[in-house]
């Protein structure tokens, strides 16, 4: 679809220089390449078309295929009479269904059924997970021991936290992050894509030798509003340069707006002047969404002049290479000496 969109742009171009065009032949090039651009463009709706559908009937299909699921596992009953035995039966009942499914929810049918073993038999989980090498088993197993974990099975999801990422949530919920301290420390140096809750738990350990990785991470991640909360208070670094460098990244590889005005918001306090004019082009628009209140909030606290959206943003433009933050009044401000100033 994009080899169409490209090509539909640039034979898009020649419609604008048919009429201009004087030598017969190159005018029936032209019509033809026309045509062909109009050829295309039907061909990209219909695909568009075909791809929709597809994508409503799998979510259908899906769902459906979820519930037979469900009734299936709702047919199996927690032992009356629970024992080692019939209690391992009973969670692989459960796994043998839970194979099937596509889609995977920690608070799902399946995890509420094992969890019905209880904390005191999270052993018989724990060694069902060790023997499930792939599949959604995997996560539904997790999800259950996760939830029933204990401070007594510290040792136990220490051991497993290295091959089931999503037991970090343990670590963090009992304070064992310097018994893990060893897995977190790999984990975040060697991983391009650090989970939330493996990010709070390097920044719990406040070892130094992270702080180049979390630096990193946060420069490149999506998710930069959770976690400034974390960066900002790292010592030894220099933040208005960390958050002006993130601000860099998302400007110049992201296409995604949300992701661009989340950046934004955290780059003006500390003076950033692209940040402080793309707040300012986007306030009071559709695409700024539930932005809006905070950005706005934000240009009426830094700018130094005041007044409406429009008319700040003609004196930014006014003004725009000569906008600069002043550290003393901590505001947006025109550089002295500057002849068009206030504007």
């Amino acid at each position: 679809m994009r080899y169409f969109a490209g090509i539909s742009i640039l034979l898009l171009f020649g419609t604008i220089i048919f009429a201009a065009e004087p030598d017969p032949v190159k005018q029936e090039m032209l019509k033809q390449l026309i045509q062909l651009n109009k050829n295309f463009s039907e061909m990209d709706k219909k695909i568009k078309n075909v791809t929709e559908k597809q994508n409503n009937n799998f979510g259908y299909q899906n769902q459906q295929n979820n519930n037979v699921l469900n009734e299936q596992l709702t047919k199996i009953k927690y032992p009356s009479n629970p024992t080692r035995e019939n209690q391992k039966k009973y969670i692989d009942d459960i796994l043998k269904i839970a194979a099937k499914y596509t889609s995977y929810s920690s608070n799902g049918l399946q995890t509420k059924m094992l969890k019905k073993v209880g904390s005191e038999n999270i052993s018989l989980l724990i060694e069902r997970l060790e023997k499930e090498t792939s599949g959604p088993g995997r996560c539904f197993l997790t999800y259950a021991i996760t939830a029933l974990a204990r401070p007594s099975d510290k040792q136990a999801v220490i051991r497993l936290l290295k091959s089931y990422h999503v037991l970090i949530s343990v670590v963090l919920k009992y304070g064992w992050e310097h018994d893990a301290k060893d897995i977190i420390i790999n984990y975040i140096t060697y991983n391009s894509n650090i989970g939330n809750g493996w990010y709070v738990a390097a920044i719990n350990l406040q070892d130094p030798k992270l702080n180049d990785a979390l630096v990193k991470y946060f420069i490149r991640s999506c998710n930069r509003r959770f976690l400034f909360q974390y960066i900002k208070n790292l010592p030894g670094i220099d933040i208005r340069e960390v958050v002006n460098q993130a601000w860099k990244a998302a400007r110049y590889s992201t296409n995604n707006l949300w992701q661009l005005n989340e950046i934004a918001m955290i780059a003006v306090p500390y003076g950033n002047v692209e940040a402080f004019e793309h707040l300012l082009a986007l306030a009071g628009k559709p695409e700024f969404m539930y932005n809006f209140t905070e950005g706005k909030f934000l240009i009426d606290k830094y700018s130094a002049k005041h007044g409406s959206l429009p008319e700040i943003r003609s004196w930014v433009k006014n003004n725009r290479k000569n906008i600069i933050f002043d550290e003393k009044t901590r505001l947006f401000t025109v550089k002295k000496n500057h002849s068009k100033q206030e504007r």
